[in-house]
């Protein structure tokens, strides 16, 4: 665990923070070069207004998330609610992220009418690739930790030996990258590459949190928030692709 990468009395640079940038300025350049510069969908004004509001929206809709599902004292989640340190530090849920994510994209849409499922399917590559990023930022923040385990790839965090959760994703995710990045390169149907992203993320990380021992995730029962949520949009995925087949064969 290194939270503080560099210090002196000059400078700090810590870890998650510059790991988050790094995965929204990979996402930022993707997205301006897919839409400003290869396809010409957006006028350069247009898109910061498109990026802007997908940031402020992933960003509010992963820390509303947080304060839902993460959060069971509700005294607690109001005062985190009202605090500007909350809003600017750490604790988010990438699926809380994604959906607001996605419900901006649809509203911006609707005025805008510029996106397609073509354009939808190119932003999977970066977004999986700013994912993985950010989750070696989770890794060396400490959080998002595994349980107890004594394997020998184990690392020592929160007085214990632990499956290294984090690293786990974030190596899937770099391989769903380069598997994205091939299928577009290959110009697959994009409503296949939306699927294969969508499935195949709800699926590796409903996995992974059977090896997830932070509580502060949300857990009822036997599954924790985002396999109920993995579950959800797997299922969702499916019948969407069906539909898709289906009027493809009319």
């Amino acid at each position: 665990m290194y939270p503080i990468l560099f210090q002196s009395h000059f400078l700090t640079i810590y870890a998650y923070p510059l790991f988050l940038g790094l995965a929204w300025g990979i996402a930022y350049n993707f997205a301006k070069k897919i839409l400003v510069e290869d396809r010409t969908i957006l006028t350069s004004q247009k898109f910061h207004i498109f990026f802007g509001g997908l940031f402020l929206s992933g960003w509010v809709g992963a820390k509303i998330a947080f304060l839902i599902f993460s959060v069971n004292d509700r005294g607690q989640a109001l005062q985190l609610f009202s605090n500007d340190n909350f809003w600017l530090g750490g604790g988010f849920v990438f699926y809380g992220g994604l959906m607001a994510g996605a419900l901006f994209l649809f509203i911006y849409n609707f005025f805008e009418k510029v996106l397609t499922l073509e354009l939808f399917a190119q932003i999977t590559f970066p977004l999986a690739l700013a994912h993985a990023l950010g989750r070696i930022g989770c890794f060396l923040a400490g959080c998002c930790y595994g349980s107890a385990s004594n394997v020998p790839w184990s690392i020592h965090l929160h007085n214990d030996n632990r499956h290294p959760t984090q690293l786990y994703e974030a190596f899937l995710l770099l391989g769903l990258a380069f598997v994205l990045r091939q299928k577009l390169i290959q110009k697959k149907s994009p409503s296949l590459i939306i699927f294969l992203y969508l499935g195949a993320y709800s699926l590796l990380r409903f996995f992974l949190e059977f090896f997830r021992g932070d509580i502060v995730r949300g857990v009822y029962g036997q599954l924790s928030t985002s396999q109920i949520i993995s579950i959800i949009i797997l299922l969702a995925t499916i019948i969407w692709q069906r539909v898709v087949r289906n009027e493809q064969k009319i």
